[in-house]
């Protein structure tokens, strides 16, 4: 499967957890006139799904997530499907991110070029595009001092009652030099200060708070990127645990579903349970919200 499509030995593992989930689809002498996974979930399993490892996918990009002129799609590698959704499990080779989508339109016969240097565009925050054009305007009204910039490379100056006195840049400026003369100026240039950038006026953003204030939103954000996301993971946290009992109550509170017998030919929908540590206004947990969805 690696070599087939060129696909570095890095990815081992990727192509591993896909021929292990084709292998329980398809028939093997182990079991007879049906899959491994017939065998152990009781119902036949589809393959249309299948698709070659490491062929080139594009992935979707949401309206949301580009403007006017941007590309439409992602072109990624193929690695397999998701374990914690139904939708497909892609890579980005530019990025070098894993990326998780359900729009995807594959072209199984081409491959990655892993030879290619991919172009890294350098992302530019407002405030730095802000301040770069202020620092271009300011150079442009305000060239730098031209007190070295004579043609013999020392400096401009006059004797005045035994004083060499500068030539301001304005008032008298260097002779012209010949295009084949090279003009070296000297720039001292001091620490660069950063500012807010102006569409952060209306936030807090931070700045300024001592390192135990720093230290502790740092301990709550990582946290909160630790939510479980399987059940048996929450089940072992007793605040995870209240937190489900609680959603169960509420469900049969408010008569949300009734029980009944499924009719034959049916397949039920499944349900997830959806983890989330929320916080209030101070950066606090303010509670644990746990929902079951379909």
């Amino acid at each position: 499967m690696l070599s087939e499509k060129q696909v570095p030995k890095e990815f081992w593992s990727e192509a591993t957890r896909w021929s292990v989930h084709i292998h329980d689809r398809s028939p093997t002498a182990a079991v007879e006139d049906m899959t491994p996974e017939e065998a152990w979930s009781g119902s036949k399993p589809k393959v249309e799904y299948f698709r070659v490892f490491g062929c080139i996918a594009y992935a979707h990009i949401p309206d949301q997530k580009r403007r006017n002129l941007d590309d439409k799609s992602k072109k990624c590698v193929f690695l397999g499907v998701s374990e914690e959704s139904k939708a497909w499990r892609l890579y980005d080779p530019v990025t070098k991110t894993v990326v998780i989508s359900k729009d995807v339109v594959f072209d199984e016969d081409k491959s990655w070029d892993w030879n290619q240097t991919g172009v890294k565009e350098k992302i530019l925050d407002y405030g730095e595009e802000e301040q770069n054009t202020e620092e271009r305007e300011c150079n442009m009204a305000c060239p730098p001092s031209t007190a070295n910039l004579s043609p013999s490379g020392s400096s401009s100056s006059f004797a005045s009652g035994g004083n060499s006195t500068l030539l301001s840049p304005v008032s008298s400026l260097p002779s012209p030099i010949s295009s084949s003369r090279s003009i070296e100026r000297e720039v001292v240039a001091g620490p660069r200060t950063r500012r807010t950038p102006g569409y952060l006026a209306d936030y807090v953003t931070g700045e300024g708070e001592d390192e135990e204030e720093s230290l502790s939103v740092m301990l709550l954000m990582m946290m909160i990127e630790n939510d479980p996301v399987k059940f048996e993971e929450a089940v072992k946290d007793k605040v995870w645990r209240e937190a489900m009992k609680n959603e169960i109550e509420s469900i049969e509170r408010n008569n949300t579903w009734e029980l009944t017998i499924l009719p034959a030919g049916f397949t039920p929908i499944g349900v997830k349970w959806m983890y989330k540590t929320k916080l209030n206004e101070d950066g606090k947990v303010d509670k644990h919200k746990v929902r079951l969805v379909a």
